[in-house]
C-alpha cells in the first residue's frame, strides 16, 4: 500500500504552527487531547477543558466558563499533586483544581505554544515549547530552568529520575539533566519527532517522520539499531513483554523485538493512516486509524475484532478499568468509551 498524504488536520496544524510563530492572531484547528485519572477524563479540546465522567460520559466541569476564541487546547491534560496541568495553543500552561477545574495559576511565556502533554516527574514539571524550549517548572508554576533546541517541540518528553529525554522538531534527541537542564549529550535522529518516545532500562525508542523506528542508549545517546518503516511514525510506541507495537502512515502495524528489532509480525493496509498510539488490552492491543476503525489484534498478530465509528481518529487511545476511551474529529461526539470487544458505552459531545 502506498503512503497516504498527511491527515488535512494534522497538515492545517503544522502550518498553523509555521504562520504563528510570527503572527499571534491566528486560530487553529484542534483534536482531543486527554488523560484518565480518579475515574474522570480530562479532555481539552478547541477553547476548553473538560472532566467527564469515565463511567457514564457525563459532563463534570469546564474550563473557562467564558472561552476565549483564541486559545485554543490540544495537549493531553497531566494529573499531578491535585492539579490538571495543561498547556495552551496561544502562549501559557494552566493549572487547574482537579475537583471544580478553577484556574489555580497560570505560566505565561512570550509566544510558546504546547502542542503535548507535560511530563511529571519527582516534583518538576516539563512542558515542550513550541518556541524550542523545554521548560522545567515546580509544582506552584515557578521556573526553574529551560533549555533551548534547535527547533520547534511538539514530543511529549520522557525522564528516569535522573535524565530528561526530550526529541525535537529539529531531527535530534537531548539527554538533559533533570536537576540543572545541562545537555548531557545529543543524536541526529535523521527525521523530525512528533509525539515522543518510550524507554527501558537501557534504551529510548522512538519513530521519526523519516520512516524510522529507532533504539537510542540511554546512558550515552548512542544508536543501537534503527529500522525502516513503510512511511512516517508520529505515535509513541508501545513496549510489552520485550515487544514493540507501533503503526505508521501507510496503515501498517508492526511488532519488533525490542532488543534488535527482528519482526515478530506486521499487518499491512489495517484501514488509514495510523496516527495515535494503541491501547493495550488483556488480549492484546486495539489502534486507531485515521479513516475512523478501531483495530483490535492479539500478541500474534490476528485479528481480533474492528469497530467502524463515526468520525476520525488521531488521539492515541486510553485505556482505564474495563473501557477503551478513543477521541473523535469530525463526528457525532468528541469522546467514545468503548468496552473491550468493542461495543460502544457512551459517547459525549461539547455542550452547546
Amino acid at each position: 500500500m502506498k503512503s497516504r498524504a498527511i491527515p488535512i488536520l494534522i497538515l492545517s496544524l503544522t502550518l498553523m504552527l509555521l504562520l504563528t510563530s510570527c503572527s499571534g492572531g491566528i486560530t487553529a484547528t484542534s483534536w482531543p487531547g486527554y488523560s484518565i485519572s480518579e475515574g474522570k477524563v480530562f479532555l481539552s479540546y478547541q477553547t476548553g477543558v473538560f472532566a467527564v465522567n469515565l463511567s457514564n460520559g457525563n459532563m463534570i466541569w469546564k474550563y473557562p466558563d467564558k472561552a476565549d476564541s483564541q486559545r485554543n487546547y490540544y495537549a493531553p491534560p497531566q494529573i499531578a499533586d491535585g492539579q490538571v496541568l495543561v498547556g495552551d495553543y496561544l502562549d501559557a500552561l494552566h493549572s487547574l483544581n482537579l475537583e471544580n477545574g478553577t484556574e489555580k495559576w497560570k505560566f505565561d511565556t512570550t509566544n510558546s505554544r504546547f502542542i503535548s502533554s507535560v511530563k511529571v516527574e519527582q516534583d518538576t514539571i516539563l512542558a515542550s515549547g513550541s518556541d524550542g524550549y523545554l521548560y522545567a517548572l515546580d509544582l506552584q508554576g515557578g521556573i526553574r530552568w529551560k533549555f533551548k533546541t534547535g527547533a520547534a517541540n511538539w514530543a511529549k518528553p520522557a525522564s528516569d529520575s535522573e535524565t530528561v529525554y526530550l526529541p525535537s522538531m529539529d531531527h535530534y534527541l537531548y539527554g538533559i539533566d533533570l536537576k540543572s537542564g545541562k545537555e548531557i549529550w545529543k543524536t541526529n535522529l535523521g527525521g523530525a519527532v512528533i509525539a515522543g518516545l518510550t524507554l527501558n532500562s537501557d534504551n529510548l525508542y522512538v519513530g521519526t517522520l523519516a520512516n524510522e523506528m529507532l533504539a537510542v542508549g540511554k546512558k550515552d545517546g548512542k544508536i543501537v539499531w534503527r529500522f525502516g518503516t513503510d512511511s512516517a511514525v508520529w505515535a509513541i510506541p508501545v513496549l510489552k513483554d520485550g515487544v514493540l507495537y507501533f503503526g505508521d502512515k501507510a496503515s501498517t502495524i508492526y511488532a519488533l523485538n525490542a532488543d534488535n528489532a527482528s519482526v515478530a509480525w506486521r499487518l499491512s493496509e489495517v484501514g488509514g493512516p495510523i496516527v495515535g498510539s494503541a491501547a493495550v488490552i488483556e488480549k492484546g492491543l486495539v489502534f486507531p486509524t485515521e479513516d475512523g476503525k478501531l483495530v483490535a489484534v492479539d500478541g500474534n498478530g490476528q485479528r481480533l475484532w474492528e469497530k467502524q465509528i463515526n468520525g476520525k481518529l488521531y488521539s492515541s487511545l486510553v485505556v482505564a478499568e474495563d473501557r477503551i476511551v478513543a477521541g473523535v474529529n469530525d463526528g457525532d461526539a468528541v469522546l467514545k468509551a468503548f468496552d473491550f470487544n468493542g461495543s460502544e458505552l457512551w459517547s459525549f459531545a461539547l455542550p452547546k
